[in-house]
């Protein structure tokens, strides 16, 4: 089911990451939160990639998908977030890597001017009206990753109920190569996909 509804401001963000979020999720080391079973999977799509391959992740939120790429050696890394709380948490969690977050609204950023070869985007599609807008920033050719959820939130524009109404918002821009379904709950799942930018 699209829904589309208006999408919240970085303030209201801010707030929700100073709280830590439903069941304190902000605050907690990556293996810990609901994320990590997609996260894992992603990972192993990552697995055979160079490490030295240069990525940035757009809604990078506090940077717990980021502490795992730097765990798994991915250094060549950027994120960015619209939310000010975020980054601030996202460098205290990877003080080696602080530089590497920064703040910002990536529909006008220039992170989409810079070189990289793969785009991360976790649970952020569903949060923002301009999702293909978003998606047409990304440069031809590079490697795309996302997740997107099938259940509605106060925080969410939008919600797919299966794999097909995925394939249909994206595959105009994304050549999509992979979709797997992660079980959150027993009625709650991440789509997490994998493709090309067309």
């Amino acid at each position: 089911m699209m829904r589309e509804l208006e999408e919240f401001n970085s303030k209201v963000y801010d707030i929700s990451y100073k709280e830590g979020g439903y069941n304190g999720i902000y605050f907690k080391h990556y293996k810990d939160t609901p994320y990590y079973g997609t996260w894992k999977e992603a990972i192993r799509k990552l697995i055979f990639l160079n490490r030295n391959i240069s990525i940035i992740d757009i809604g990078c939120g506090v940077g717990q998908f980021a502490n795992m790429l730097f765990d798994y050696g991915f250094t060549n890394y950027k994120g960015l977030d619209y939310s000010q709380e975020a980054i601030n948490m996202a460098q205290q969690t990877n003080t080696e890597h602080k530089s590497k977050f920064q703040c910002g609204d990536a529909l006008i950023h220039s992170i989409f001017e810079e070189n990289y070869n793969l785009v991360i985007l976790f649970e952020i599609l569903e949060h923002v009206n301009a999702d293909i807008k978003l998606m047409q920033r990304i440069s031809k050719n590079s490697k795309v990753l996302f997740s997107v959820p099938n259940f509605p939130s106060k925080y969410h524009v939008r919600y797919f109920e299966n794999k097909k109404e995925v394939v249909n918002r994206y595959k105009p821009y994304i050549k999509i190569l992979d979709i797997q379904v992660i079980h959150l709950n027993k009625k709650s799942v991440l789509y997490l996909v994998c493709g090309i930018k067309k």
